[in-house]
């Protein structure tokens, strides 16, 4: 079974990077709630970036419980997150996002970018900002201008 939430903590819990692909199974939501919650739990800042180009739907119920998250821990993302980056492929997409968090908005710093390197780069800048230790194995690869 494909996996359609990917999490890679190559640069540790100040760095995640979380990959949303093809359409998600309530289990996976759930799960992603959860370890998020978990991270919540451990009080260690981040900045994440979420790689959302091959995402192709989330379903009512999901968008719900989604929502329904961010009311809940706003605190902890307010006091935890310092950045969030979104990479979005499609410029139609990134348009949609940036006028659904210009009506609601985010809990935390964020950016809408057409490239991974470039939300990384983002996630490094609002870490060193916040004065966060950057994790070194990040440093390589913010060579890219951002968007």
């Amino acid at each position: 079974m494909a996996r359609n939430v990917i999490f890679d903590e190559r640069f540790g819990p100040s760095l995640p990077i979380v990959t949303v692909q093809g359409e998600p199974s309530d289990a996976e939501v759930r799960g992603f709630l959860t370890r998020s919650e978990l991270a919540y739990s451990a009080k260690v800042p981040y900045a994440a970036v979420f790689v959302l180009e091959k995402l192709t739907t989330l379903s009512m119920a999901q968008r719900r419980s989604i929502a329904a998250h961010l009311r809940e821990h706003r605190s902890e993302l307010q006091e935890l997150c310092v950045g969030q980056a979104y990479v979005m492929s499609s410029v139609l997409a990134r348009m949609i996002l940036r006028t659904i968090f210009s009506i609601q908005p985010q809990p935390a710093p964020w950016t809408i970018v057409s490239e991974v390197n470039s939300g990384i780069q983002y996630c490094v800048q609002r870490l060193r900002l916040s004065g966060l230790e950057v994790p070194a194995d990040a440093l390589s690869l913010i060579s890219a201008p951002s968007d």
